[in-house]
């Protein structure tokens, strides 16, 4: 069982999800997480659920086995992203959309799949630091433009 929190800074919303259980764990380790009992609805009779409370800054995601299921994983991330827009009162616009996505990939699904944290919870900033420092040390320093360019390529800036 893989149980794990990923925060979304610009929008404010907390994902909590597990995977590798059965739905019933799944709520009774949402439960645990919360520190208190609320209705967290996530059906027994599906290999993936989304739950999005009302009003609330937090979704909760479920997945029974992401190895065996893993087209379930991206299409809970899909409700995930509109859950987000829905919690903050946003149209659902397919740019959007398709940004938050890209950010769910590289800070959710990487976290299910794989066991290291995703290289995108570094900031902007951090990231900047780090790419300066690589051309440093290169014989023939980029130019700002080049590690602009550079930047854009490693895609871990977060939204």
């Amino acid at each position: 069982m893989k149980i794990f929190v990923a925060e979304v800074p610009i929008f404010d919303v907390s994902i909590a999800v597990c995977t590798g259980c059965t739905a019933e764990e799944a709520q009774n380790q949402f439960y645990d997480l919360q520190g208190y009992r609320s209705v967290v609805n996530i059906p027994d009779r599906s290999d993936g659920a989304c739950y999005v409370p009302e009003g609330a800054s937090e979704i909760y995601m479920w997945v029974d086995d992401p190895m065996k299921h893993a087209s379930t994983v991206f299409h809970e991330l899909v409700h995930v992203a509109m859950g987000i827009c829905d919690q903050r009162g946003m149209d659902q616009d397919e740019e959007l959309i398709a940004y938050l996505m890209g950010w769910l990939k590289k800070n959710v699904a990487d976290r299910i799949f794989f066991e290291e944290e995703p290289p995108s919870t570094m900031t902007a900033r951090e990231l900047a630091d780090q790419v300066r420092t690589e051309c440093i040390e290169e014989s023939d320093p980029l130019t700002m433009d080049e590690i602009r360019e550079r930047l854009k390529r490693l895609e871990c800036l977060t939204l």
